[in-house]
């Protein structure tokens, strides 16, 4: 993340100052920590006992052989995280207030515990000022009675890596959750709330990563994990106006990991029906950004489905997002990406997202639909640098590699389009499968929902091409870029037909990453069928195996 550049330099300035006086704590400088309480708590920490630290005992550096008397405490500047022997995991604090603030609990479990009962020994695997890391072994009322988990936390970051060891086969991250997003760089998020569904879980269509809109709008919660076979869901409990998002749960297992990131600002989020003055007024929300950044605007469309932009800080104060069809209709807001204006101390979901996956959001996209190389010939990217020939007069000299660069554009875009094309023949295939089922069984709701979703991939593939065929559009492009070679003054008519070249590349982005969300939902939708008609466990299993085979195939 971004934010770590600036402690990574303060950790290199302090490294010799923390070597000389080892045993001593600095608070406020982002190096890593580790004490032991010197009693266990029966209860979740305070905020004030966390601050005071009183009885508590550094353990010092490279010291891995400590015995704890009490319980385990790993913090930097950004999270304390508490492993208490009579918790239940990772109870996590932020602390970017200058005040230790109860967040979540992050835990493990086996594949059959309904309850975990506290730690039966915690052993040391680092203590540096770089990183401090822990194994915990934890005992069950599971089949197997007990599993163990590693918690990891490193200089300057708000986040905790969680890694599976024996038997730790489901990760747990209980906070209090206002919404599950599921973002989609380049389309629509989907938005979960309490009131999705009636079932006490639901499946998130979620390859990598999600996002807890914490209550409260001054805290985001993202988690990640790097292996798209890992499942994720939402937990739910109460009834009625009591029901609430209790927390989610990642497919675990030995050797899996879960890194949870904590975004923590005072506004991150936030929520608004805009008034029915502001929406005759053609303006949206009322509210404020806390800095600048790639602002992401979710509002609910079909179920989980919402329509999604991007605003800058800018557009959000001087009129908020324009509302839809002229309706008061709910808002969420929260910071996507970074812009040139964020502050540095800020962090996005994107630089969670290269922190730990190790690409962004266009390489995360290309990547998943088997679209990526080395030479990474995107239409943006080679047309960049076709333009700084062109401004710099250099086309000439350059022509055979940028006739070679164009080149591997076309191939790239039709590439796409081939791989938007069997999305759209995907969902018509299923169509078929689902008329078939009805006209045996009759329709049923269940099967209602997945013809919605699969109906909705195949008009979305079939988009694109109602204007043009967008590999021969941009083929013909690079062209007419190729014939400016050697012409007088000719970088603005590059730069246009650069422009032009760039929407069809957005466009197929949006195009996968939107029909990609859907067919995820769809193999969720096709999990929680058998549980509301166990009738069609036939056909839901067959629509899962070949959403999965699809997503799967490159």
């Amino acid at each position: 993340m971004l934010g770590l550049t600036v402690a990574a330099s303060l950790f290199l300035a302090g490294t010799a100052a923390r070597g000389t006086q080892e045993a001593q704590y600095q608070p406020g400088t982002p190096f890593t920590y580790l004490f032991d309480t010197g009693s266990p708590s029966p209860r979740l920490l305070s905020a004030r006992a966390i601050s005071a630290k009183d009885g508590w005992t550094l353990v010092p550096e490279d010291d891995t052989e400590h015995t704890f008397r009490g319980d385990a405490v790993l913090l930097n500047d950004k999270l304390s995280v508490v492993l208490r022997a009579k918790g239940p995991g990772a109870e996590v604090y932020s602390q970017t207030t200058g005040k230790a603030k109860f967040r979540a609990v992050v835990m493990a479990a086996d594949r059959t515990a309904v309850s975990v009962q506290g730690t039966s020994s915690v052993r040391i695997v680092e203590n540096s000022p770089g990183a401090v890391e822990l194994e915990a072994t934890f005992q069950t009322d599971g089949a197997t009675g007990r599993f163990s988990v590693g918690y990891r936390l490193t200089t300057g970051e708000a986040m905790l890596e969680m890694t599976g060891g024996p038997s730790a086969e489901r990760f747990f991250v209980w906070c209090k959750t206002r919404y599950v997003v599921v973002p989609d760089f380049f389309g629509d998020d989907m938005v979960f709330t309490a009131a999705t569904g009636d079932l006490s879980r639901f499946g998130l269509p979620a390859e990598n990563f999600f996002l807890s809109l914490i209550e409260g709008g001054d805290s985001i919660m993202m988690c990640v994990w790097p292996s798209r076979r890992q499942d994720a869901h939402a937990i739910l409990t109460g009834e009625g106006a009591q029901r609430v998002i209790r927390g989610c749960e990642v497919q675990g297992g030995e050797g899996s990991t879960l890194s949870v990131a904590l975004l923590d600002t005072a506004n991150i989020w936030h929520e608004e029906v805009p008034t029915e003055e502001r929406v005759r007024r053609g303006r949206g929300i009322d509210w404020r950004p806390p800095f600048d950044a790639k602002w992401r605007v979710d509002r609910p469309s079909a179920g989980p489905f919402t329509v999604s932009s991007d605003l800058s800080k800018a557009q959000l104060e001087n009129s908020g997002p324009p509302p839809r069809d002229a309706i008061p209709t709910p808002t969420i807001v929260y910071p996507l990406d970074r812009t040139v204006a964020t502050p540095l101390a800020a962090v996005c979901p994107i630089d969670v997202l290269r922190s730990t996956l190790g690409v962004g959001p266009c390489q995360y996209i290309l990547q998943t639909e088997g679209l990526a190389s080395d030479s990474n010939p995107t239409p943006d990217h080679v047309i960049s640098w076709v333009e700084r020939q062109f401004a710099k007069h250099k086309e000439g000299e350059a022509a055979d590699e940028i006739k070679e660069q164009l080149a591997q554009m076309s191939d790239h875009v039709r590439h796409a389009q081939a791989r938007i094309d069997r999305y759209a023949a995907f969902g018509r295939e299923v169509q078929t499968l689902l008329k078939t089922e009805e006209a045996r069984r009759g329709e049923s709701e269940a099967a209602r929902g997945l013809s919605d979703t699969v109906a909705y991939v195949a008009r979305t593939a079939d988009a694109g091409r109602r204007t043009h065929e967008p590999a021969e559009r941009a083929a013909g492009l690079a062209d007419a870029i190729v014939r400016l070679i050697g012409r007088e003054e000719s970088l603005a008519e590059c730069q246009r037909l650069g422009l032009e070249v760039r929407r069809i590349g957005a466009e197929q982005d949006r195009t996968l990453s939107t029909c990609r969300m859907a067919v995820r939902w769809l193999k969720v939708q096709a999990r929680m069928c058998v549980i509301r008609d166990p009738g069609s466990a036939e056909l839901a299993k067959e629509i899962q195996a070949r959403a999965e085979r699809f997503l799967n195939e490159k």
